[in-house]
């Protein structure tokens, strides 16, 4: 049976998904199918031109009662943009609309649907409603349960669906950024006795940045965190007593932080070794040399001096540096500052190093995953061959093009696209009404781009011949 090249009748739709009106126990039913149509039909017009396309707009037909709004078809609101590409009706516009919403009792395919609505597209905007569509919804759809339903598409994201609910007392909100919702996949009530279900709300993205603050003198070489001892005499006599016993070495984990005077002081059978040494960190540790090398003594205690804070000039003057002398049994010189420098010197390979050498391998190996998934979406274009058939025309394509795809249509001489069925799509044929001259065009959605095929068909003359 040919079909007709008019825009497909909801009623046909088994496939619905719901929306929870918030704090209320009704709700907004509405076909997936017709929902897809208007996806496609806003981002048509989001593609035509940069910087967000040109909006459309639609009347939304179907019923309304206890138990919430029905949404069962839609059809476009003709608008001359007049003032751009954004959705504002002039005078004229204004005109049509209302003689199409009084027309649209005598129309066949609209039997037992009523206008409950409109749907604007926000393609520059939030999903908030404007003062101007504040004032026209109130003048065209004042019953309660008539509906708004704002579509904001994105590129590289889906189009987001937000539903204004026009309440018992005739308020309604204007604000549906915060409960915007994303269209479920055809098919997916398919098992569950065609009955409505959820939709699904559209994700929220939170750039959540944290900033990491710096202490303004941060320890350089202390191995703990916290605020070390003050240097008084006693704690230095005390350092002096215990200067026999020997010391275990820092864990290899911790060690790249820094390390501190006392973890490099030569151990007890070293100064055996080397008296010299034993007379050098004599006078080093010796109370009667700190002052000097702090140099900011106060009364019988001494205030903390950092390691890191003992410059050139304090040290220089109380303890004359030892030359650097080579030992083949130590690989460190004697010398505690120099030891300092040259075990803070010896750190491990840091993590970036290692990322600089696989993140490359990562980058190419996820580029060939990718080829090889863009290897398998159809063509950009369809092929596509026509019959005539009597007083139709058999459409035919390759079944692969449209079996798969989310969406695909067709469109007779730049008319509303007719969704193809999931027998059309797969058989990759379907039959349209013949004219003598027309222009046949297939449109397929697929998760990457869209597949397109157009054809002419020529409708050959009748033989007059006697």
């Amino acid at each position: 049976m040919a079909r007709e090249n008019k825009p497909e009748v909801s009623e046909k739709r088994t496939e619905y998904a719901f929306w929870q009106i918030p704090n209320a126990t009704s709700s907004v039913t509405y076909s997936l199918p017709v929902f897809h149509e208007i996806d496609f039909a806003v981002n048509e017009g989001y593609r035509k031109i940069p910087h967000g396309g040109i909006e459309e707009g639609g009347l939304l037909f179907g019923t309304i009662d206890e138990t919430g709004t029905r949404i069962e078809a839609f059809r476009p609101i003709v608008c001359e943009h007049s003032s751009g590409p954004s959705f504002q009706l002039s005078d004229h516009d204004l005109e049509l609309l209302t003689e199409q919403l009084a027309n649209s009792a005598s129309d066949p395919e609209l039997e037992g649907l009523h206008p409950v609505g409109w749907f604007l597209a926000h393609t520059r905007g939030p999903l908030v409603l404007t003062d101007r569509e504040a004032e026209l919804f109130d003048h065209y759809f004042d019953h309660p349960g008539m509906v708004t339903v704002l579509v904001k598409p994105e590129r590289f994201q889906p189009t987001r669906f937000g539903f204004l609910v026009r309440a018992a007392d005739s308020q309604m909100p204007r604000d549906a950024s915060q409960t915007a919702v994303i269209l479920p996949l055809p098919g997916r009530n398919a098992k569950l006795s065609n009955r409505p279900i959820p939709s699904i709300p559209a994700p929220t993205v939170t750039a959540s940045a944290t900033r990491r603050v710096e202490p303004e003198n941060p320890p350089s070489v202390y191995l703990d965190e916290h605020e070390p001892e003050p240097l008084t005499q006693q704690n230095l006599a005390l350092q002096h007593e215990d200067e026999e016993q020997e010391l275990p070495d820092p864990p290899k984990a911790r060690r790249h932080r820094g390390l501190s005077l006392e973890q490099v002081r030569p151990r007890a059978e070293e100064l055996e070794e080397h008296p010299a040494m034993d007379e050098h960190h004599e006078e080093l540790h010796s109370p009667t040399n700190v002052p000097a090398m702090s140099g900011r003594a106060r009364g019988s205690e001494l205030e903390p001096v950092r390691l890191g804070e003992v410059g050139a000039a304090p040290r220089e003057n109380a303890v004359a540096r030892r030359p650097y002398v080579h030992d083949e049994d130590h690989d460190l010189t004697h010398d505690p500052y120099q030891q300092i420098e040259l075990l803070n010197k010896r750190k491990p390979a840091s993590t970036a190093a290692r990322l600089v050498m696989v993140l490359p391998l990562a980058a190419l190996l996820g580029c060939l995953v990718g080829y090889i998934a863009y290897l398998q979406v159809p063509s950009p274009i369809i092929p596509l061959s026509v019959k005539g058939h009597g007083q139709t025309v058999i459409v035919t394509w390759p079944p692969e093009q449209t079996r798969s795809a989310v969406y695909a249509a067709v469109r007779v001489d730049d008319s509303t696209p007719v969704m193809l069925t999931p027998e059309e799509r797969a058989a990759g044929r379907v039959e349209v009404t013949a004219t003598a001259d027309m222009k046949v065009e297939l449109i397929a959605r697929n998760w990457i781009h869209d597949s397109r095929g157009i054809v002419r068909y020529i409708k050959p003359l009748a033989n007059t011949a006697p």
